[in-house]
C-alpha cells in the first residue's frame, strides 16, 4: 500500500505513491490519484487513476483489486 502522500487538495484530490505489491524493489513506484467532484445535490463522483505500470501483468491484475476495493468503499459510504 501507500507510503507517502504526494499531493493533497482538501475535498478535491489525494495523490499517493504505490510501491510494487509483490515487494519487487526493481519496479518503479506507481502513483494513485483520488479525485472528488460534486455530482449533484448530495452526490460526489470519485475517480481513481492508477499510473506508472511497467509490467503487462500488473495492468491486467489491478482492475480486479480496485473493483473489490470500490465495492467495499461503497458499502462503508452507504452505511454512514
Amino acid at each position: 500500500g501507500p507510503t507517502k502522500i504526494l499531493e493533497l487538495v482538501p475535498n478535491e484530490k489525494l495523490v499517493i505513491d504505490w510501491p510494487d505489491w509483490r515487494g519487487d524493489a526493481a519496479v518503479p513506484v506507481q502513483k494513485v490519484s483520488w479525485l472528488l467532484e460534486e455530482a449533484g445535490p448530495g452526490k460526489t463522483r470519485l475517480t481513481v487513476l492508477h499510473e506508472g505500470f511497467t509490467r503487462a501483468s500488473d495492468m491486467s491484475d489491478y482492475p480486479f483489486g480496485w473493483v473489490g476495493f470500490a465495492g467495499a468503499l461503497k458499502g462503508v459510504a452507504e452505511a454512514l
